[in-house]
């Protein structure tokens, strides 16, 4: 996953998968642009994040980010991602991505 971000705000955002000309690949690449232009028509990051927080479909399970646990499909893992990149430690912890303890 890479992401722009411009004066702070999410602009756009990028996804690759290992396996090109498949099914998986072409929704990803989908996802991945309808929802850098639901940004740029103003759509709120956090929006994007309570929609797709913990979605469940496979693959789920562990994530190699050191950041992100487990998981519980790509979207949950995007949504968590984009999040702790983006949001302030206070909405992390409404949204329980953070606990309160771990996010001082």
């Amino acid at each position: 996953m890479t992401v722009n971000i411009a004066d702070g705000d999410l602009v756009e955002v990028h996804l690759a998968t290992a396996k090109h000309g498949t099914f998986g690949a072409g929704m990803t690449d989908a996802v991945a642009h309808l929802l850098t232009t639901a940004l740029r028509h103003g759509m709120p990051v956090e929006e994007f994040v309570r929609t797709f927080l913990n979605t469940r479909f496979e693959p789920s399970g562990l994530s190699d980010d050191p950041d992100i646990g487990r998981v519980s499909s790509p979207m949950d893992y995007l949504a968590r991602r984009i999040a702790l990149d983006t949001l302030p430690t206070e909405r992390l912890v409404s949204l329980g991505i953070a606990e309160p303890a771990t996010a001082a």
